[in-house]
């Protein structure tokens, strides 16, 4: 118990001649403090300058090292920030080429389920559809409005037959086609 009464003097007494200290030295110098407060204060604020706002999700609390991260920061820096909004990834369950033909007729009935029949009830109990939701695109040429949605299906203009004719009743790799 003297111990612990004697440690307690003891810090009490280093703390005392510590402020004591401190007190002559302001006193002393009463231009250097205040400079060199300001040269604190000013350092610390040098990463306002430099602050942008991050509201974006993937951004604010996904790690870096994360897959997941890493394909955000990839389609951003291939498409940029605001042309993706939905995205689709696709692969095969048994490992095999995605490009093959009747791997792109499943993701051609996955497009057109999507914008053609698909349907959300909203909260306020509206019906959402596809239409409501994509990103739009205006073409000026015939006045006209419409969904954008870019991807390779394009090159057959999101048509079942024309993608049939394409393959002529084989498996092909669409990548031996295009």
């Amino acid at each position: 118990m003297r111990s612990l009464a004697s440690a307690r003097a003891q810090l009490r007494e280093s703390l005392g001649d510590a402020f004591d200290w401190w007190g002559r030295f302001v006193a002393g110098r009463p231009l250097l403090v205040v400079l060199a407060s300001f040269v604190v204060l000013f350092g610390c604020c040098l990463g306002l300058l430099r602050f942008e706002e991050e509201a974006r999700s993937a951004y604010l609390w996904a790690p870096t090292s994360e897959k997941a991260y890493i394909d955000w920061k990839y389609t951003e820096a291939t498409f940029g920030e605001k042309n993706h909004g939905l995205l689709m990834y696709a692969y095969r369950t048994d490992g095999g080429n995605i490009f093959k033909m009747d791997s792109m007729k499943e993701l051609l009935r996955a497009h057109l389920w999507t914008t053609e029949e698909a349907q959300i009830k909203g909260a306020d109990g509206s019906t959402i559809k596809w239409e409501h939701v994509c990103e739009r695109y205006a073409n000026a040429e015939e006045g006209v409005d419409g969904c954008s949605s870019s991807n390779f299906l394009t090159l057959w203009d999101y048509d079942m037959d024309k993608l049939k004719d394409a393959g002529n009743g084989f498996n092909p790799s669409i990548l031996d086609m295009v």
